[in-house]
């Protein structure tokens, strides 16, 4: 089965890989706490991360105990909390495709390009969306189910012969393979979510985007470590900060070998990305500056932009063989090692530096590079070299550079790449294997996916076709055929791919209903004791939507942390929809204080609130009722239920997500241009629903929290300028009228949060509540008609 689905993903491949173009982009590695390792694609040693590294298919990622991993990509950014792992499965421009191994993945995407999508597949499931977003997947290995969380956007959930859509501001953990779910709302921000959305947060305002494609992976470090100028030959500049005299682009760092693009530059410093693979480097004035591309092309992602000196071991200084190189300036043409169309040729030109495209195509026809005249071959402190075993073993090149007369370099060869055939060494990247690495029986899960998996090719059969035409990596063709011949002994990802149903997607009847994820702690103890086997509901306190920025919940989340990488997932998260399942039969103990309430709402709101805030299910139930209460109804039914969870955090999420997710989202107004096509699938029709159903379900969804206790002002009014996502310093604002606006339904919720005190003084809460709860105001009325009943009413107040 395994062997079949993975020739099916290869036989698709084979189908698009007419053109042999390499991807326009790749991920970053930008950020790394704590014990965190990883493994390149084609090798199985893991070694210890290295920041700026670009990872491509096949990489795999771990963090390990209190430790975090964030990848850029752009306009989106990936990041691992404790005890979490991923592989890259896909990464073209098309798709961004990781495997989740376990923990915890947030994908917080502030664009996407129509066409694309993001995927993340586990063994329950396969995630996919095309809508800019705050996403949170959380895969628990022991338990095996997933929770899958959407702050602000929307997704569609893959199982086998069926899917699930995801709306805004809804949370649920699916167990098996059939996306049995049950749900609730996101919950209050923890520990991880703060920090995941004050990294966006730092770009929000970045004076770069004026200047540089927010698609230029690594701009979100310019700011801080440089400074824009302007030149008067190169117009803006961007120049670094504190880096020396003696300093020159492309030496602070080391050469490694990356599959598929081949000799790739990882610089040390902590904004050494965008300026090492993206525009050119001038000398003016004694000193560095960095000149973009043009801002308005789709930025082309490039291994190293620089030129080689020596050939093949030509370079001879002193006793010892050697290899230099200086940066391109600008206006000068990059040729990749590798084979690209004509089309690709003139895109990774035209993006990086404003050059003729009548210079590129003259270039391209000439396969002899003649008379090529290069400004900073000229330029004594741009020349770096180093001895080719350093060059090999990427040892860290300051400390391994040689000098070089500028006669010898006038004398040399000028090559697009080093012509050096890459030893292990230069695939881990000098760096040797680590202990730290994830459970074996994590790797060898078998995840359900959409989108067929491209096959890496091992290093060791890669190499040896290198030996034939050293420096230049394999084709799309080469790789193909190394792989073709080995499918029968490699075991790559695990994967079973799946075909869409041809259906719209739609909520499990039944199920989806009694996601209520608990707001307290307390709750996540009580359903273990009711269904050991289904984890605790603390993991996902989902009656906390307004109050996003209260980390009160924080302290349900934060156990991850302490979890040993044995049983990462135990502590991650554990289980929050299942626990719901068990709050089912929990009611049996809430029924009690639910009596009097009962009369009054049956379902939605008398069982929870009377003793727990957790089981405030009912206000999320409340929502399908409004509009055909099909939560429980057949499968036929559920997508009516599914449209009210839908609308209600499709604003209502945003709203007070919002504040956090519009600062993640710099780019607003690009976000808004490009969310059309994400949103199209199946967004449009929703969102224009949503301002009207949003006050109506807000109130619901937020009774569970009974935190606000003014929640009666303007409800309808409030959801109304919540629904803009653009305004990024207004969200916690808006936020606070979330609370307001949910109020207007959640008066039953409050009743009956006082009800466990005074129990007996219920019943005339009870009467309010009604009043509240039920959709129409009707009943609110007739009660204060009764009072007008002249000295009667006096003392019909007296006695209440």
């Amino acid at each position: 089965m395994k062997r079949v689905a993975w020739l099916v993903g290869f036989l698709f491949l084979l189908s698009f890989s007419v053109q042999a173009d390499p991807p326009y982009r790749v991920a970053r590695l930008s950020y790394a706490s704590g014990s965190t390792s990883f493994v390149p694609a084609g090798e199985k040693k893991w070694i210890k991360t290295v920041t700026n590294r670009p990872l491509v298919t096949g990489d795999m990622l771990w963090s390990g105990a209190n430790s975090k991993i964030e990848l850029q990509l752009g306009s989106a950014s990936a990041r691992l909390w404790n005890h979490s792992g991923i592989r890259v499965l896909n990464l073209n421009n098309k798709v961004t495709q990781f495997k989740l191994t376990g923990g915890t993945l947030v994908l917080n995407i502030q664009r996407i390009n129509k066409g694309q999508y993001y995927e993340v597949d586990t063994p329950n499931l396969a995630f996919v969306t095309r809508t800019p977003g705050y996403y949170r997947i959380f895969l628990d290995v022991k338990n095996k189910t997933t929770t899958v969380r959407a702050r602000v956007g929307e997704a569609t959930i893959y199982g086998v012969k069926t899917s699930f859509k995801l709306k805004s501001g809804k949370a649920c953990t699916f167990s098996g393979n059939t996306l049995i779910a049950k749900c609730g709302i996101y919950g209050p921000l923890d520990s991880f979510d703060n920090w995941s959305i004050g990294r966006d947060r730092k770009v929000v305002k970045a004076v770069t985007t004026k200047y540089v494609s927010t698609e230029v992976i690594g701009y979100q470090d310019l700011d801080t470590y440089g400074q824009w100028t302007v030149d008067k030959v190169y117009g803006n500049v961007w120049v670094p900060r504190g880096v020396g005299r003696e300093w020159a682009p492309y030496r602070s760092g080391r050469w490694v070998w990356i599959s598929r693009w081949g000799w790739t530059w990882v610089d040390n410093q902590p904004w050494g990305f965008a300026p090492f693979h993206y525009g050119r480097w001038a000398y003016v004035r004694t000193r560095w500056v960095w000149v973009p591309g043009p801002i308005a092309y789709q930025p082309v992602y490039a291994p190293a932009l620089v030129v080689f000196v020596g050939g093949r071991n030509q370079l001879v200084v002193g006793q010892t063989r050697g290899v230099a190189w200086f940066p391109l300036a600008p206006g000068e043409v990059y040729v990749p090692p590798y084979p690209v169309s004509r089309n690709y040729f003139q895109s990774i030109n035209i993006s990086n530096t404003n050059i003729s495209q009548t210079f590129i195509n003259n270039v391209y026809n000439n396969n002899q590079q003649t008379t090529v005249v290069y400004q900073n071959a000229t330029v004594a402190p741009a020349i770096t070299a180093v001895p080719t075993t350093a060059f090999v073993q990427s040892q860290p090149v300051e400390k391994a550079a040689i000098k070089v007369t500028p006669q010898t370099i006038a004398n040399s060869p000028k090559e697009s790449t080093a012509a050096i055939v890459p030893e292990v060494t230069s695939v881990l990247g000098g760096e040797t294997p680590t202990k730290t690495a994830p459970p074996t029986e994590m790797l060898n899960q078998e995840a359900i996916a959409v989108t067929p998996p491209q096959p890496t090719v091992p290093f060791a059969d890669e190499k040896n076709a290198l030996e034939k035409n050293p420096g230049v990596p394999l084709s799309e063709q080469q790789a193909e055929k190394i792989v073709e011949e080995k499918s029968k002994e490699t075991a790559e990802p695990v994967v079973e791919v799946i075909t869409p149903p041809a259906s719209e997607p739609l909520l499990p009847a039944e199920e989806t209903e009694p996601a209520t994820l608990p707001t307290t702690p307390v709750d996540a103890q009580q359903p273990p004791a009711a269904a050991p086997e289904k984890q605790p509901e603390a993991v996902q306190p989902e009656a906390v939507q307004p109050q996003m920025d209260a980390p009160q919940s924080v302290d349900q989340l934060t156990e991850q942390p302490s979890a040993t990488e044995s049983a990462p997932t135990d502590q991650v998260e554990p289980a929050i929809p299942e626990s719901t399942t068990p709050e089912t039969p929990a009611v049996e103990p809430a029924p009690m204080p639910e009596a009097p309430p009962a009369d009054a709402t049956p379902t939605p709101t008398p069982e929870v609130p009377a003793q727990v805030a957790p089981e405030q299910e009912a206000p999320i139930q409340e929502t399908p009722p409004e509009e055909e209460s099909p939560s429980e109804s057949p499968a036929t039914e559920v997508p009516p239920s599914e449209s009210p969870a839908i609308e209600t955090p499709v604003h209502e999420s945003p709203s007070p997500e919002q504040p956090s997710t519009d600062e993640v989202m710099p780019e607003a107004p690009p976000a808004s241009g490009a969310t059309p096509p994400e949103v199209s699938p199946e967004a449009p029709a929703e969102p224009e629903v949503a301002p009207s159903i949003q006050s109506s379900q807000e109130p619901e969804v937020i009774p569970a929290q009974q935190m606000p206790s003014t929640p009666e002002p303007s409800p309808q009014v409030d959801p109304e300028p919540v629904a803009p996502i653009p305004a990024p310093s207004v969200p916690p604002e808006v936020s606070a009228p979330a609370q307001p606006s949910v109020p207007a339904a959640s008066p039953p919720p409050e009743a009956p949060a006082p009800e466990p005190v005074p129990v007996p003084a219920a019943p005339p809460v009870p009467q309010s509540a009604p009043a509240a709860v039920t959709p129409e105001p009707v009943p609110v009325p007739t009660q204060p008609q009764s009072v007008p009943g002249g000295s009667q009413a006096d003392e019909d107040k007296e006695k209440n």
